[in-house]
This record gives structure tokens, sequence and C-alpha cells, in this order.
């Protein structure tokens, strides 16, 4: 029996298992085209229905508001996702062996990122800045269990969708605190 066992292992020896590394992309959407062209690609990157999706980024754009939708695809049975409030204002996605941010406001005339102060003062360059943006983060997991986003004040709500469970739809993210969003076992 002994002798079975060693001979299966040398003939087969047992592979060891690789840790896939995780990535994160995020992206901005201002206008319906942009939306539409978004659900597609999600759908087509988490293998889900692009109707789904396409719902769900309504939900998000008919708040009128700058928003969050988050998926995860290949996550463990213990993923997590925190949201947060940070001071810049920026979007920043972090896991294990990844790190992803976009700016969420758009650029000025000249260049220069508007501040949150002239964010809202309309007449101060030639066109008012977008009140409607969606931020889409997609995330393929690794071998880390945890993703930590950090939004901005003006990020006004969130949608999570992690290995096609949706977690969060539409969820306002309050001023002051973290949300945190794991697979039910």
């Amino acid at each position: 029996m002994l002798a079975q066992a060693i001979r299966r292992v040398l003939r087969a020896p047992a592979r060891r298992l690789r840790q896939r590394s995780a990535q994160g992309y995020l992206d901005l959407i201002r206008t319906d085209g942009e939306a539409e062209r978004a659900a597609v690609m999600l759908a087509r990157c988490g293998r889900r229905s692009s109707s789904l999706v396409r719902a769900l980024l309504r939900d998000l754009w008919e708040l009128d508001t700058t928003a969050l939708y988050v998926q995860i695809d290949g996550a463990p049975k213990r993923a997590e996702v925190v949201v947060t409030r940070s001071s810049r204002h920026h979007v920043v996605a972090t896991g294990q062996k990844f790190r992803v941010e976009i700016q969420t406001h758009e650029p000025a005339p000249n260049g220069a990122y508007r501040i949150a102060r002239e964010y809202r003062q309309p007449g101060l360059y030639e066109q008012p800045p977008a009140e409607r943006v969606l931020v889409t983060a997609r995330i393929r997991a690794g071998a880390g269990t945890v993703h930590l986003l950090h939004v901005p004040e003006c990020v006004s709500h969130v949608t999570v969708v992690i290995n096609d469970r949706i977690l969060a739809s539409a969820v306002s993210i309050s001023d002051h605190r973290e949300i945190r969003y794991e697979l039910p076992r």
C-alpha cells in the first residue's frame, strides 16, 4: 500500500496552487451612450446578463448624482467590500496586490482640476461641471478577501455586486463611516 502511494506521487506529483493576481479597473461614465457600452462590457467580463447590469446602472444613473458601481468577479467565499469616505477627490480601489484610482471631477478648460468650492459654481467655466457621473469599479479578485474603496464626498450612492450576487443596490453612503458588504455564508 505504501509502495502504491509512492508510485502515485512519483507519477503525478502534487501541483502547487498559484496565487492569482488581482486586477482593478475604474472608469467614469458621463453620458447615456457610455452607460450602455459600460453595461455591455461589465456584463461580458462578469459573464452575467447585460439586462441586469443595465438595470443596475440605470438605477444609479436616474439618481442624477455621482454614484459608484462595484463589480467583483472570482472572489473567494469570504469576500468583503469596504466603502469609506475620503477627503481627496479621487476614487481609490485597493486589494491585496493592486491599487487603482481615478479623478472624479472633470478638468477645467485650462487643464486644472476643479476643487469642491468651485464644483457647484456655474459661470466660473465655459461649461458647468457634470452633476451626473457614474464611477464603475471592475475588480477581478485574486487571493485577497478584502477590497477597499475610498470615495470622496460627492459620491452619494453605491451598488455592489460580488460573484453574481447583488449585495447593495443604489444604497446611500453616509458621511462619516464605513460600509461593509460581505458574501453571505
